[in-house]
């Protein structure tokens, strides 16, 4: 991709959705670029988690660069300054914990992301719950080149998904359904009922997720003493089945974006930043 072609992603859920964040985070990481892996942000007016396991109690990525943009723009060398780093090399922005502080962050950067220059890979933009009542989306989603919805697969959810994926296509936003966990529904039904680009089915994989949060959530002691060694940096893409399954969402956007397949990813690693977290 030429570095000065401005891609964004936005990824947001339906009510009720799980781990958009991790979502995100298994994306990056999935990724195929020589260029490294592309610039996840946390955006969800909510607030962010990632920060308490980066660097807790400092500022949040994410106020630092709203503070900077105001004056630069959002330039990705500029960016990156700011960012944290999670397992497998993945970049961060992190939003912080208090949902005012975020919502402030972000309505300063609103008008700034039309114009931002992402550089060599795209930028991943969790944005959280989306209302499929908001008739005119604005900042990231009123100006990406791409949805992920992130959703479960029963039927209330699906219905919810099509309300947003409704607003999108009236702005001509190409959307990518996430499906996380069992969905009894055909992918053909699926792309049929909510008019989407594509359909991806991702598992409900606990390991993976805490691993890529920075975090090990609590009974999982079997399959931590099976990675053994692997957690020093020998790891494979096999021992994480959700980085596994987020390649055919890459595949899907870059697909939608317009950018050349490249190197494999190195392998996704689980060091002492995700032995930080302590829930």
């Amino acid at each position: 991709m030429s570095p000065d072609v401005r891609r964004i992603v936005a990824f947001g859920a339906v009510t009720g959705a799980p781990g958009v964040t991790t979502v995100v985070g298994a994306t990056s990481a999935a990724w195929r670029s020589g260029a490294g892996r592309p610039l996840v942000w946390e955006a969800d007016p909510a607030g962010g988690v990632l920060q308490q396991v980066i660097n807790p109690g400092g500022e949040a990525g994410l106020v630092t660069v709203a503070g900077v943009a105001r004056r630069e723009g959002l330039v990705h060398g500029k960016v990156l300054e700011y960012a944290g780093q999670l397992v497998g090399g993945v970049p961060v922005v992190t939003a912080p914990l208090h949902p005012g502080q975020a919502k402030a962050a972000l309505e300063e950067l609103a008008p700034l992301w039309e114009t931002a220059e992402t550089g060599p890979v795209p930028w991943l933009v969790d944005i959280g719950r989306i209302d499929p009542s908001v008739p005119l989306p604005h900042g990231v989603w009123g100006c990406g080149d791409a949805l992920v919805l992130v959703t479960r697969g029963d039927r209330h959810a699906l219905l919810y998904g099509a309300l947003i994926a409704r607003r999108a296509a009236e702005r001509g936003l190409p959307v990518v359904v996430a499906l996380v966990g069992d969905c009894p529904e055909s992918d053909r039904e699926i792309l049929r009922a909510l008019g989407t680009a594509g359909v991806v089915r991702l598992p409900w994989d606990p390991f993976t997720a805490a691993v890529l949060r920075g975090q090990w959530a609590g009974g999982l002691p079997t399959r931590r003493a099976l990675l053994g060694g692997r957690l020093a940096g020998r790891s494979r893409r096999q021992d994480y089945p959700l980085v596994a399954a987020a390649s055919g969402l890459v595949r899907q956007l870059e697909r939608l974006l317009g950018t050349a397949e490249a190197e494999t990813p190195a392998a996704l690693t689980a060091g002492p930043l995700a032995l930080r977290g302590s829930s």
